[in-house]
């Protein structure tokens, strides 16, 4: 265990069972759990063969947190893992050959990604920003946790980019091909240039977008204080003429 090093978990394939190994006693036995704990030792889960993902409460037993319901999907290996850090739990499904990442928060699904080949080993770096998959035909990938929750995570994937943008670059400049025979890198920067440009485009269009709207609500405003002006006009003459005609009607009655 990792909060108590004299505890070691004995699991089975329906139960872990913890032993104090210095005092050579049974602590207690934790139906459903699969051995994969947080490090203050207080959540574990439990992921069946048969389909579904469920946090447990390591002192208890009990359940605390559905994260895949039970759905009858067949008989498949299942492997998951707890980041370094506890914020997320990696859970791969090999019939479906699925890594899927939930936050162990609130039990979200934050990622779904599919394997080209069946999973043969997954394991997470001790930042907690990775997972490194190992697959059955040879290939090795990494994965990145890419989390808006955190911001720790959006700086990492962010500064991850830029860092991929400047290999790219790199490599297109000390690495010249013929005109015909373009590399990827040289494709790469073509399309995040025209990208670039079509957001410029777009963000130019935004604001004369808005300049046209204030024009056109400086107009409206312009033209309702000349209706009213108008309107003032208007009835200051109607009160001229009225005193002309109560002045008429004043001579004749005389």
């Amino acid at each position: 265990m990792h909060k108590n090093p004299q505890h070691v978990a004995l699991i089975d394939s329906e139960k872990g069972n913890i032993l104090n190994v210095k005092d050579k006693k049974f602590v207690r036995s934790i139906p459903k759990w699969n051995g994969r704990a947080t490090k203050d030792d207080k959540y574990g889960l439990y992921a069946p063969t048969r389909g579904g993902l469920e946090v447990l409460d390591l002192k208890t037993g009990s359940k605390v947190k559905i994260l895949i319901p039970k759905i009858a999907e067949g008989v498949f290996d299942v492997d998951t893992i707890i980041t370094e850090n506890d914020n997320h739990v990696i859970y791969y499904h090999s019939g479906r050959r699925t890594i899927r990442a939930f936050r162990l928060e609130d039990g979200k699904k934050i990622a779904d990604y599919k394997s080209n080949a069946k999973v043969r080993c997954m394991v997470c770096s001790q930042d907690s920003k990775n997972v490194v998959i190992g697959c059955e035909d040879g290939t090795i990938h990494m994965l990145i946790i890419a989390d808006p929750e955190y911001e720790e995570y959006v700086t990492y994937l962010r500064d991850w980019r830029a860092e991929q943008m400047t290999l790219f670059a790199r490599e297109a400049v000390a690495s010249p091909t013929p005109p015909e025979e373009e590399s990827s890198s040289i494709v790469f920067l073509k399309g995040l240039n025209a990208f670039t440009q079509l957001f410029d485009i777009e963000e130019n269009k935004s604001d004369e977008e808005q300049k046209t709207e204030n024009n056109l609500e400086s107009e409206n405003i312009n033209g309702s204080e000349n209706v009213e002006n108008n309107q003032l006009s208007i009835s200051n003459e109607v009160r001229t003429n009225g005193d002309d005609v109560d002045d008429d009607n004043d001579v004749i009655t005389s």
